[in-house]
């Protein structure tokens, strides 16, 4: 769960952690390049999946096909 407040006073205030994002201790981070997280909810950052070998995504990534192939892999 995450708050996107200060001072909130309970968890009904807070969400779930969102796709592409870990949380952990209230806080959203973002899944590293080359990795991406499909799930919500998700409290570690093993959550952030690596995409194939040879293959690139963005920070925040939600999906596989977000990875994309390196220059010069198809």
């Amino acid at each position: 769960m995450v708050g996107r407040s200060e001072g909130l006073s309970n968890a009904t205030q807070c969400e779930d952690c969102k796709q592409g994002y870990w949380c952990s201790a209230g806080v959203s981070i973002d899944c590293p390049e080359n990795t991406y997280n499909d799930k919500t909810g998700m409290d570690n950052q093993g959550a952030c999946l690596p995409c194939s070998r040879h293959s690139l995504s963005p920070l925040a990534s939600t999906s596989k096909s977000a990875c994309l192939c390196a220059e010069g892999y198809y």
